[in-house]
């Protein structure tokens, strides 16, 4: 795990060599093509996350990326992770058990 204010994982030598491997290869644009992309990726994405087990070096996960992009593809993995609550349906009034009868 990495720690707050320490070493991540995107500052490794490993990652950036995968980074810049993606990006060469998709010729510096982007593959997400969203209504926000201005076309020039500065992102290497997964598209499986790592925690989600892709792989964290494999040129088949990764795809280059622009800002805007990146940030709607993150923001839309992020809400499907939360849990979903589930409303427990009200009890009538009527129907609640009163104790005495």
């Amino acid at each position: 795990m990495w720690q707050s204010g320490g070493a991540s994982r995107t500052s490794t030598t490993a990652h950036k060599r995968w980074r810049m491997e993606v990006l060469e290869r998709d010729g510096y644009r982007c593959r997400l093509r969203y209504d926000v992309c201005i076309g020039t990726a500065t992102i290497a994405d997964h598209k499986q996350a790592v925690k989600l087990g892709g792989a964290e070096f494999d040129l088949a996960n990764g795809q280059a990326a622009c800002e805007p992009c990146h940030k709607v593809k993150t923001q839309a993995e992020a809400q499907a992770a939360r849990p979903r609550r589930r409303r427990q349906p009200e009890q009538h009034p009527n129907t609640r058990s009163n104790g005495g009868g």
